[in-house]
């Protein structure tokens, strides 16, 4: 048994020292452009569409202006304890049914996941919000639902919002931020 773990801990530091090595290859060709973010957004995936079928079979008949919060919380917390957050040494994009197979993403990664999952469970307004603020990166997902807008963050919890003013202050979006937003139809830059 020891014998193995010392196995796959030469194994992994083998592939680190790889994945470093070749770091600037990697990075350039994993570099994304404005227009290729929304691709990382896949709701019609295979993967991403059992994942909201799985959601929706949870309710006796998934009606999404009765049943939507609540499966919006669902995908949270599914996402939240099986995909196991890492971050990782190099810039690297995975795709939402690679981060599910994997069980493994760094936070935008499981963004992209959840944001699938929103738009797959019938909400078209969900979207990834990076903003940039003192060589920090954060990184939510939220929509509108109700005449809300819910902010949901993995490293904190799910906030209530009733307009974009309101949760834009809350994640203190201001003249020191870049902020961008985008989900599998649209890009934009909001700060």
């Amino acid at each position: 048994m020891e014998e193995n773990l010392e196995y796959f801990k030469r194994l992994s530091q083998l592939y680190l020292f790889i994945i470093l090595k070749y770091r600037g290859y990697i990075e350039k060709a994993e570099t994304k452009s404005v227009a290729d973010l929304p691709k990382l957004i896949t709701p019609n995936d295979a993967f991403i569409k059992k994942m909201s079928d799985d959601i929706k079979s949870e309710f006796a008949s998934y009606f999404y202006d009765v049943d939507f919060y609540a499966a919006s919380l669902q995908a949270f917390n599914r996402v939240k304890s099986n995909i196991v957050d890492f971050s990782f040494p190099i810039q690297f994009w995975l795709k939402p049914k690679d981060i599910l197979s994997l069980g493994i993403s760094d936070e935008i990664g499981k963004n992209t996941l959840l944001c699938s999952i929103l738009i797959g469970l019938g909400n078209y307004s969900s979207k990834v919000l990076v903003s940039f603020k003192n060589y920090h990166t954060y990184v939510f997902t939220y929509y509108e639902f109700n005449s809300k807008l819910f902010l949901m963050s993995f490293n904190d919890s799910i906030r209530v919002f009733d307009n974009n003013k309101e949760l834009f202050n809350y994640i203190k979006i201001d003249e020191t931020t870049s902020a961008y937003e985008f989900n599998n139809i649209s890009y934009f830059n909001i700060a």
